[in-house]
């Protein structure tokens, strides 16, 4: 759970959670409006953004930095717009690794259902990944992106 000061912001302002609500992304109900506020989920960078924007306050005066301890010091990306390495399937001519994975790097994996491993092909096909890697790598930079604009509004800039 994390500290933040949106209750006592929202009392000195005199607006109710209802009202806070009506500013935020349409995803936000009363429910999630609850969580947030109690600090048992963060909300995400566009609610942030237009939180501070409806409360007229930095993202680092809604929440304390050092209850969410998000720098981009302790968090050292890689430059996400960098090309990929380029990939080599184990066992392929000229691939020194055979099978071992790539120097520097670790494999992650996830297991899904069988129905949604082909609604991901099927997705993956219709807007034109050629390769689960490929898919991969467009949604692991777009985390990154998005993670690096919401420490920037957390940090006021």
């Amino acid at each position: 759970m994390t500290n933040n000061n949106i209750a006592a912001i929202r009392q000195e302002l005199k607006i109710s959670q209802r009202e806070l609500i009506a500013h935020l992304p349409d995803d936000i109900n009363p429910v999630a409006m609850s969580f947030i506020e109690q600090g048992r989920v963060l909300p995400n960078v566009q609610t942030m953004a237009a939180m501070s924007e409806a409360l007229g306050k930095a993202p680092t005066e809604i929440y304390n930095a050092p209850d969410l301890n998000l720098t981009l010091a302790a968090y050292p990306f890689p430059d996400i717009d960098d090309p990929a390495p380029e990939e080599s399937a184990p066992g392929r001519k000229g691939d020194t690794n055979r099978g071992r994975g790539k120097e520097g790097m670790v494999e992650l994996r996830c297991w899904a259902k069988e129905e949604e491993k082909q609604m991901l092909e099927a997705a993956m096909a219709a807007l034109g990944y050629s390769s689960y890697a490929e898919w991969w790598r467009e949604k692991y930079r777009a985390t990154l992106r998005d993670f690096q604009t919401m420490l920037k509004l957390k940090e006021g800039k």
